[in-house]
């Protein structure tokens, strides 16, 4: 006579829905200051276009990432955690509003006003940095699993 086969079953979701977006949460602030960091060391200090005489470097030509002169820009990048439904799950990193380095930095990005050719700056940050921030959310959640278990 065969044996009757008893399988237990426990729901685990709320507790790893829990630790699924704390380690969102980890994971986009994480990658935010990453992406801020990366784009504030990409700066040059010396560019290959003119050499102006109100400058102290070279500037960069058309396409390079801008070269740091008085550092405006540089110190105009920063990041932000937004909340959505609650949680921080919006990160953005761009230039503040409202500096110097802001309507600058724009025009550098894109291509605009006197500055007709872009200067890439932001785009190529996050280009460089995808798989990584990919990686970083990928390792989080995949802990935040297990540990609700």
């Amino acid at each position: 006579m065969a044996k009757d086969v008893v399988i237990r079953m426990q729901w685990y979701g709320p507790r790893v829905t829990g630790n699924v977006f704390g380690a969102l949460e980890d994971a986009m602030k994480e990658s935010v200051e990453l992406l801020e960091t990366d784009i504030k060391q990409s700066f040059p200090s010396e560019g290959g276009g003119i050499k102006w005489p109100n400058l102290p470097h070279r500037s960069s030509s058309w396409g390079q990432i801008p070269t740091k002169q008085s550092g405006e820009l540089h110190d105009s990048i920063v990041h932000e955690l937004q909340e959505k439904d609650g949680r921080k799950l919006v990160g953005l990193v761009g230039t503040e509003k409202g500096t110097a380095g802001d309507e600058y930095g724009i025009k550098l990005e894109l291509g605009q006003g006197k500055l007709k050719k872009p200067r890439p700056f932001m785009r190529r940050g996050l280009g460089r940095n995808t798989k990584k921030i990919m990686s970083v959310f990928a390792d989080k959640v995949a802990i935040a699993i297990a540990k609700g278990k």
